[in-house]
């Protein structure tokens, strides 16, 4: 019993060894659809970025309140 497991163990890894060294043997190039989808996606990114930042309004100095004494104020 002891056998045949160590038989499929083997036998799985060298399956997955030969599958990802043949299929790492090809060369790939960046197909332009690749390039467009890429580019498409960072567009979306960055604009994505730029709504997500709150530009809060300047305060003037006429509408800050200051409190002199807190124990007035509770």
């Amino acid at each position: 019993m002891l056998k045949i497991k160590l038989f499929a163990i083997a036998a799985f890894l060298a399956f997955v060894s030969c599958a990802f060294l043949f299929s790492g043997s090809k060369s790939e190039a960046q197909s332009s659809e690749n390039v467009t989808k890429r580019d498409e996606i960072l567009e979306k990114v960055a604009t994505y970025k730029l709504w997500q930042q709150v530009q809060k309004p300047e305060k003037k100095a006429d509408e800050v309140l200051t409190i002199d004494n807190s124990a007035l104020a509770g």
